[in-house]
């Protein structure tokens, strides 16, 4: 689930859980620059987690199949680390989903919905009204097939139907 007011947050890693992940690191890691260490290096020096960095975490948890035991799911912070990811997005997603249903249920609507933006650069008075391509051989309804008609064009119509 993406979440466009989740994307710019910082999760601040617990106390207890930036302990463990200083005691993996020295048991663990070798200094090489790969993905694990990296990760848990910058964990480390910086003490919080972007959105995105957790939903990479997340992936990582979910699709992994081999054991606990093995070196890289402890250089992802393990059990503890998978546990508190899954909390942390857990809450932050249901507070915001919790404030959007609470404005839907006050009388908003859309609120699960993107702001719409118009795009400015077509002629926004311009009036466009539909009407069936009686042109298609099948069912126009059935499959959707709309034309735009202009206004000017139905007004000559109309003008021709009353003479």
């Amino acid at each position: 689930m993406a979440n466009k007011d989740l994307k710019d947050r910082y999760f601040v890693v617990p106390t207890q859980l930036m302990e463990y992940l200083e005691g993996i690191n020295e048991q663990y890691s070798e200094g090489k620059a790969n993905p694990g260490e990296k990760r848990m290096l910058n964990i480390l020096e910086t003490g919080k987690i972007s959105y995105p960095q957790m939903k990479r975490i997340k992936n990582f948890f979910d699709i992994y199949e081999g054991r606990e035991e093995n070196k890289e799911f402890i250089m992802n912070g393990g059990e503890r680390m998978k546990k508190w990811v899954d909390g942390a997005l857990k809450i932050a997603r249901d507070a915001i989903y919790n404030v959007k249903k609470a404005k839907q249920r006050g009388g908003q609507e859309n609120a699960f919905l993107k702001t719409h933006t118009k795009d400015t650069s077509k002629n926004p008075t311009k009036v466009r009204m539909t009407r069936i391509d009686k042109s298609a051989s099948s069912n126009n309804l059935e499959n959707n097939k709309m034309v735009y008609e202009s206004v000017e064009r139905i007004k000559d119509l109309i003008k021709y139907n009353k003479q």
